[in-house]
């Protein structure tokens, strides 16, 4: 096998038309990590001169633990044996474990990832619950984020709570140690304020559900947790008026990862229809 580290676009670009042909999110992925300030070297690898393989690796400021690694390869070519050898090589590379997020298309390197010594933490599926009418509460007591935003208290108990559920769930890959002026940013970042709700008591949040812009046509369902497993109730009450929100402004789903490792989101898969979008595995070094 040959590796050609950090090749230049002219010797990969041939073999990504190719692979990427009809996987135009894949392609964006790669390159993503490829330009990425935080990429962390890329490898092509060839067989008897030709390519069949393509790594980029970057780290992420969010779970510093770990080097994420983006795979391509011919789907219908590959072979365990040289892929073996491509996942074996990348270990030898990098001190820290590595990080895979693989959907079903990479079935082969789903198999060999486990058999050598990567194992699979997480599973996360995308789901839309859909809007739809004479959906009702019986929860009086949320507020949105928006109402909340001018007392610093009860703004300091969301950020802290979403930061405590948030690392809870998390485990397998380790979530950074950041000040809270950067939790904040995060969960503000394109957060729909006034669709976003949360529950109180005492002078304290218990339970969030906050909501982002998907796209043009849908909303994400983002960052949701409550206080303690007594509290879960709150979760499909403020769902439901999200619901009724995203019916009153046309928004036509609310998407949602929901990973395996999350308590709070397998709640609300539990208790709500939804139809399943696509699903990934994860897989983390040692």
């Amino acid at each position: 096998m040959e590796v050609v580290r950090n090749p230049c676009k002219a010797q990969y670009s041939g073999f990504f038309n190719e692979v990427f042909n009809g996987c135009e999110d894949l392609r964006l992925d790669m390159e993503a990590s490829v330009n990425s300030k935080s990429n962390q070297g890329s490898f092509l690898f060839r067989n008897q001169g030709r390519a069949f393989a393509f790594a980029s690796t970057h780290t992420s400021t969010w779970h510093p633990h770990c080097i994420y690694v983006r795979l391509a390869y011919e789907w219908s070519t590959a072979d365990y044996a040289s892929l073996a050898n491509v996942v074996k090589y990348i270990r030898e590379v990098y001190k820290k474990p590595l990080f895979f997020l693989l959907d079903d298309r990479f079935s082969l390197l789903q198999s060999i990832l486990p058999e050598n010594g990567i194992p699979m933490i997480r599973k996360t599926e995308i789901i839309r619950f859909k809007p739809a009418g004479e959906l009702r509460t019986n929860e009086k007591h949320f507020r949105t984020v928006s109402d909340i935003k001018s007392d610093p208290t009860l703004e300091t108990s969301l950020v802290h709570l979403c930061k405590r559920t948030y690392t809870e769930t998390h485990l397998d890959n380790p979530v950074a140690e950041m000040p809270d002026e950067e939790w904040r940013s995060v969960i503000y970042d394109g957060l729909l304020e006034t669709y976003s709700y949360v529950a109180e008591r005492d002078e304290a949040i218990i339970g969030f559900s906050l909501l982002y812009e998907a796209d043009s046509s849908g909303w994400e369902l983002g960052w949701v947790g409550v206080d303690a497993a007594e509290s879960m109730y709150l979760l499909e009450g403020m769902l439901i008026k999200q619901l009724e929100d995203a019916l009153k402004e046309g928004a036509a789903f609310i998407e949602k990862e929901v990973d395996s490792t999350c308590p709070y989101s397998l709640h609300l898969k539990r208790v709500s229809a939804y139809k399943i979008s696509e699903i990934l595995y994860a897989y983390r070094s040692t």
